[in-house]
């Protein structure tokens, strides 16, 4: 048995008694039923008990490695999520609405198709401020993702969480507001998901919905 590290790319959260890794390179994820043996480390870094064959395949597929790594991106904690923005303003759709639609449907079938999973990523650790992300979401930011929700709908790109995240993190960014990227699965059955929370806020999803759910990286 022998200790390795995880490299940069990589992340990696217990879940009971299974171990899921994440590749951020390779947009791929690994789930090791029974692999809570392998001693996942405090800081998430470090496999403690990891056996000479599998710490092979590990290291064959780019995962880790036999000596110390630097960190890609510091773990970060979230506050428990309590509450959700879900709700679309029922007030019509005004000129800066239509303005706000347009954009988005660029960011839906033009920007976000051009980046890797690794890109994405980097947009979204990339920010003025690293604390602008931590606090409870203002009244105008609750009024913007309130209008986002209400003409989403209509952006031409298909209804997936990542690209749901990336358009409203555009969104958000164009008008001076930040979000917590996270990303989050579950197992038994195995299932990767994602979201935007601000402080304990969900900005495009609701908590009960993502109570099953473990974050493996916060961006």
């Amino acid at each position: 048995m022998s200790e390795m590290f995880l490299l940069p790319t990589a992340h990696a959260i217990q879940i009971g008694d299974d171990l899921v890794l994440l590749d951020i390179a390779a947009d791929r994820y690994l789930c090791l039923p029974g692999g809570a043996s392998l001693g996942l480390s405090t800081d998430r870094r470090r496999l403690a008990d990891c056996d000479p064959e599998l710490g092979d395949e590990l290291v064959d597929a780019r995962l880790a490695s036999r000596v110390p790594c630097p960190i890609y991106a510091p773990a970060k904690s979230l506050p428990v999520a309590h509450a959700d923005l879900c709700r679309p303003c029922a007030e019509p759709l005004g000129w800066r609405d239509r303005r706000d639609l347009i954009r988005a449907s660029f960011d839906g079938v033009w920007s976000y198709p051009r980046r890797t999973f690794a890109e994405l990523i980097a947009f979204a650790e990339t920010r003025a401020s690293a604390d602008v992300a931590e606090s409870e979401p203002s009244g105008d930011m609750r009024d913007l993702v309130s209008r986002f929700h209400r003409w989403v709908c209509w952006v031409p790109a298909p209804a997936k969480c990542l690209i749901r995240s990336f358009i409203l993190l555009r969104h958000l960014r164009r008008y001076g507001f930040d979000a917590r990227w996270v990303f989050a699965v579950r197992t038994w059955p195995f299932e990767a998901h994602c979201w935007l929370q601000s402080g304990g806020t969900i900005l495009d999803d609701v908590p009960d919905r993502l109570q099953a759910y473990h974050p493996i990286l916060v961006a």
